[in-house]
């Protein structure tokens, strides 16, 4: 098949600024470099260099600017004498000067023999590089002239490359070409892996390392293994001058294929092998996947997946069995290829709780012998349901804690009341309200099962604040759940106010009768009696008096205190009697949460008697 080639002639001041490119060709073969006959000349003659060569229309061949200056000029006088020893290009200067005379001639190389071989990469590895040698016809150097002299190069060793196919990339881990040896030089550590090895880039493969190798006039072979799991193989490969021959290896039908690519040619040998594949490739397990699925917010199961364990191409159907710890078989699964899928629509077990589980497959193998073998896999995502836990009294309906503000209904409320503690499940689906995964709600020491909505007697309670708890199990998933209610003991009634609902008398003389608390019985001074409530935050209360305040020689004055405000009194001044009967508004708080009621003088007769006082919510 003919190859496109192009014609390049680049002069020495050309090759320094814009490089040249400089490929394998076949070149003119060089003259005898004898002088007999030739006189030379007196005087200098200038010499302008240009390389020469056929050069590929493929990138991977081309030479920079860069690399051109840094080829190795040698200049001879006749067959073997130098006169010039190897000189970078660019050093030689734009127009060296020789003394004039015949039968000169030229080699340029792009490095040594020994370089092209032994040159290192970052790592110390010696994978050599490509090297390119001419030489020129013999020429003469006439004084005062120029002498155009033209040098054609050529590649002058050879090189291996590697390529893994996907079929071998993508089921194993471990694979690799290691040059093992070779006729002349051995070398250590050439070997090509997932790291270093050519790729596909597209329907391209894109090179990435080349183990460079010089041939000798008699050849050059090299020893390789090739490794692809726990097998490996030994080849011997002949290396040519000016290609690059890609190790291609695939892994089809049980065998390894090995496939011979030669760069730079339009052709290509194929070297095809067969081995015993790896059994351990079969030990490979399926990748077991699982995915709880929700619907309209609600779990109703879980979807399981599994890939075919089986990389031979030509395998077909295998089945499955899943089980889970008790050895229940929750699913069965089956497949002509490939992978193999369940879904939540499975009527027995829809929901596959977190736990661990076998996966019991059957398969046939790369001898078309049916297998049957097992493994553990773990489900670990947890089912997402929420759970709440409400409890209500006087103070929730008076401020919208868990339930809608009414005022009404907290003054209607029992003050010393929690009402109808209530746990409730969400997140999971009517049809999964079963036995086998068991939904339980436990409070106060009282389970309920297999309901999503659990509610609890009322319980009655002295003033405070209360932490409920709750627990609910799903599947094996335990959720706890707390809820901090308050008793404020309100709405509230005293007729009379006494020491028996609460009230405090904290300074002056008091008696507390059947049907009111006289305050002032003989005693100068003020006489108090004080109500504490509850309150967690503040609240507004609607707050009633109702008493009678009588003066004697001397006068005295009722006041009715709520929140330690000011919000009702009446003064009776001198022998006369006055009623209270009235409702005030204020707010309480946590820091100021009483009400009271105050009777300034009490010395003689001069007294107040309260008989009934409520505070409820405003």
């Amino acid at each position: 098949m003919k190859k496109t080639m192009k014609k390049i002639h680049l002069s020495l001041i050309t090759l320094l600024y814009a490089g040249v490119m400089v490929l394998a060709s076949c070149a003119n073969e060089v003259d005898l470099f004898s002088s007999v006959g030739q006189k030379p000349e007196e005087g200098m003659g200038t010499l302008e260099i240009s390389l020469e060569g056929n050069v590929a229309t493929r990138a991977t061949t081309k030479v920079s600017p860069e690399e051109a200056k840094k080829f190795l000029i040698t200049i001879f006088k006749g067959t073997s004498e130098v006169i010039q020893e190897a000189t970078p290009l660019e050093n030689m200067g734009t127009s060296p000067r020789l003394n004039a005379g015949y039968g000169y001639s030229i080699m340029a190389e792009s490095c040594t023999e020994s370089d092209a071989e032994n040159a290192e990469d970052e790592n110390q590895i010696k994978w050599g590089k490509r090297r390119y040698v001419g030489r020129s016809q013999s020429f003469a150097i006439i004084a005062g002239e120029t002498t155009k002299v033209s040098v054609p190069c050529k590649v002058a060793n050879g090189g291996v490359s590697a390529y893994f196919d996907p079929t071998i990339t993508s089921h194993f881990t471990d694979y690799s070409i290691a040059i093992i040896k070779d006729d002349t030089q051995p070398r250590e550590n050439l070997v090509f892996n997932s790291s270093n090895c050519d790729y596909k880039d597209g329907d391209d493969i894109k090179q990435r390392q080349i183990a460079y190798f010089n041939i000798p006039a008699e050849g050059r072979s090299i020893h390789y293994s090739v490794t692809v799991g726990s097998v490996t193989k030994e080849y011997v490969q002949v290396l040519e001058v000016a290609k690059i021959k890609r190790i291609a290896v695939s892994y089809k039908s049980g065998t390894f294929s090995l496939e011979i690519n030669v760069e730079d040619e339009e052709m290509y040998m194929t070297d095809e092998v067969t081995i015993e594949p790896d059994p351990s490739i079969h030990d490979n397990v399926p990748v077991v996947t699982t995915e709880n699925k929700y619907e309209n917010g609600e779990l109703v199961g879980t979807t399981l997946s599994a890939t075919d364990p089986s990389y031979d191409v030509g395998a077909t159907g295998w089945s499955a069995l899943v089980k889970n710890a008790s050895g229940d078989v929750v699913r069965t699964l089956s497949s002509a290829k490939g992978t193999l899928t369940s879904g939540y629509d499975d009527a027995n077990w829809p929901y596959l709780p977190m736990g661990n589980y076998v996966l019991e497959y059957t398969f046939e193998n790369f001898k078309g012998i049916m297998e049957t073998k097992e493994t553990a896999f773990s489900i670990t995502e947890q089912p997402n349901f929420q759970v709440t836990l409400n409890a209500l009294t006087s103070y929730s309906y008076a401020t919208g804690d868990g339930t809608t503000k009414d005022v009404a209904q907290a003054n209607a409320c029992a003050n010393n009341k929690i009402y109808a503690p209530t746990v409730t499940v969400t997140g999971i689906s009517n049809a999964l309200l079963v036995a086998k995964y068991g939904l339980s709600i436990t409070y106060n020491n009282e389970t309920k099962n297999n309901t999503k909505q659990a509610v609890y007697s009322d319980l009655t309670k002295d003033p405070g604040s209360y932490t409920l708890t709750a627990s609910v199990t799903f599947a094996g998933l335990e959720k706890n759940v707390s809820k901090t209610v308050y008793i404020t003991g309100i709405p509230y009634e005293a007729a009379p106010p006494t020491t028996g609902n609460g009230w405090t008398n904290p300074n002056g003389q008091v008696n507390w009768n059947s049907d009111h608390a006289r305050l002032g019985a003989g005693t100068a001074g003020e006489q108090r009696i004080v109500k504490s409530f509850n309150i967690p935050a503040n609240v507004n209360v609607a707050a009633y008096v109702k008493a009678d305040t009588h003066g004697s020689a001397v006068g005295t004055t009722f006041t009715f205190y709520v929140a330690g405000v000011d919000k009702h009194h009446v003064t009776v001044n001198g022998t006369g009697d006055k009623s209270s009967d009235t409702t005030v508004y204020e707010t309480l708080t946590p820091s100021k949460n009483t009400v009271e009621c105050l009777n300034s003088y009490g010395m003689g007769l001069t007294h107040t008697k309260v008989y009934k006082v409520t505070v409820k919510y405003n």
